[in-house]
């Protein structure tokens, strides 16, 4: 009777752990189901994934503007924007790092919205894609934009010269001016400026050189057509 008491007993345990276990897998089916019922009312992803394009007359050395639109509204999806000077594909775009990451990204319901990518390199060519992720884990790319931005500016040093006009001496006519100029250690002139008739011009060189420069009349003679330089002036000057 021990015996038999003993096999009941512990089949009443075992109905017992199965019954337990039964009720968390069903208690946890249920979550499942709650998540994926909510997932499906949000929408369909896809249907809250943003189109981009980077504006062309947004572009600078150092900046872009990107332009997203969002067909539907869904806050509790994350866009996550990425940005690369490799292409972005499926397989690579969790390797690259985020540079920017938003619910909602503030955006208003079938209207743009426009973001600065910023901290560029210039003259280079950048990839860009915003990632979606709703809260069941799904992800959705949308579609990969290619830009390149603009040669960074070189920065000179600028002056403005001026001079008197030239009365041209009998049997000849003036016909402009020219301005040579270089740094004094040229052993001549590295650039020129053709300037027509203007008796002004801006002179560009690298800060601290020494600069040389004239101012040349351009003489046509009257008889021969023939045109020839004359200097003017000749300056040495620090710049």
């Amino acid at each position: 009777m021990k015996k038999l008491s003993l096999k009941i007993s512990r089949a009443k345990e075992i109905i017992m752990v199965r019954l337990i276990a039964a009720v968390i897998i069903f208690l946890a089916l249920a979550r499942v189901s709650q998540v994926e019922a909510a997932c499906i009312a949000d929408g369909p992803l896809s249907a809250s994934t943003p189109s981009i394009e980077v504006n062309p007359l947004g572009i600078s050395n150092n900046y872009a503007l990107l332009v997203m639109q969002l067909p539907t509204i869904n806050p509790d999806i994350i866009y996550t924007i990425k940005v690369s000077k490799t292409a972005i594909t499926a397989r690579n775009v969790g390797s690259i790092a985020n540079a920017f990451v938003s619910p909602g990204i503030g955006a208003v319901e079938g209207k743009a919205r426009g973001m600065y990518l910023t901290n560029l390199s210039a003259n280079t060519v950048y990839y860009v894609v915003v990632k979606s992720t709703d809260n069941c884990g799904g992800s959705v790319l949308s579609n990969v934009v290619k830009f390149t931005t603009s040669v960074a500016p070189v920065v000179k040093n600028a002056h403005f010269i001026s001079w008197e006009s030239v009365t041209a001496p009998a049997g000849k006519t003036l016909s402009g001016y020219r301005v040579v100029y270089g740094p004094t250690t040229s052993s001549g002139f590295d650039f020129s400026i053709e300037n027509g008739y203007k008796t002004s011009a801006v002179l560009q060189c690298d800060f601290g050189v020494k600069l040389k420069f004239e101012v040349q009349a351009l003489l046509r003679d009257n008889t021969t057509g023939q045109e020839t330089y004359e200097s003017s002036h000749h300056f040495e000057s620090l710049y």
